[in-house]
């Protein structure tokens, strides 16, 4: 597949997300058997599992939009609460936050996909509240903690990167795009990584969780 074989270029000391099934490949650290959820393919080593990346790479590089999505993209299917209302992903929920009433979050809940819930909230541009622009990114921190605080698994694999950076490649904004992106998905995600970290909620994020 193209896009498989484009994530074998070589960044130097870098791990490239690989997500599908490959049963009985091993980690090329602790020989754990991989092919579930994900794992990664390294200059320096051939395979990689979550536990072991952290201590052969210094930087994760993952995709946004992958059909199967990375356990560290929004698209992944993760459930999450917020407000008392129960979301299929953080794409979703990030999509409904857009919005100022209850009406709208809770059709946002119902949404199967992040598509959808993109497509939806395009759909209803004049509704969406006037400040977005300026708190998009504190929303996405509260999304993202919301995901791994309430999915301990994940929030462990988060744990396990360490201080290693993480960068999403797709999107101009988001992510780094054609190489000179601001990143912005991945910074949050180390974020969160350091909240989960500390054990702590900072004012700023217990504030933004009234929109």
């Amino acid at each position: 597949r193209p896009l498989e074989k484009s994530l074998t270029s070589s960044h130097a000391h870098c791990a490239y997300v690989i997500v599908h099934q490959q049963r009985g490949k091993q980690c090329a650290a602790c020989s754990t058997l991989l092919g579930d959820i994900g794992y990664y393919e390294c200059a320096s080593k051939n395979w990689i599992c979550e536990a072991c990346v952290a201590q052969v790479v210094t930087q994760i590089r993952f995709w946004e939009k992958l059909s199967a999505p990375h356990w560290l993209a929004s698209y992944f299917p993760s459930p999450i609460v917020h407000k008392g209302i129960m979301f299929k992903n953080v794409a979703i929920l990030f999509q409904a936050s857009k919005f100022t009433t209850a009406q709208r979050f809770i059709e946002f809940s119902r949404e199967d996909s992040a598509e959808k819930a993109f497509n939806k909230a395009r759909s209803l541009q004049r509704e969406v509240r006037s400040d977005w622009a300026d708190i998009k990114v504190q929303v996405m921190v509260l999304c993202q903690y919301l995901k791994f605080s309430q999915n301990r698994q994940l929030g462990a694999w988060l744990l396990a990167t360490n201080d290693i950076r993480l960068v999403e490649c797709s999107d101009k904004f988001w992510g780094e795009g054609c190489g000179d992106g601001p990143n912005k998905l991945g910074r949050v995600l180390q974020e969160v990584r350091k909240l989960l970290k500390d054990g702590a909620i900072p004012k700023d994020l217990v504030a933004i969780r009234r929109f």
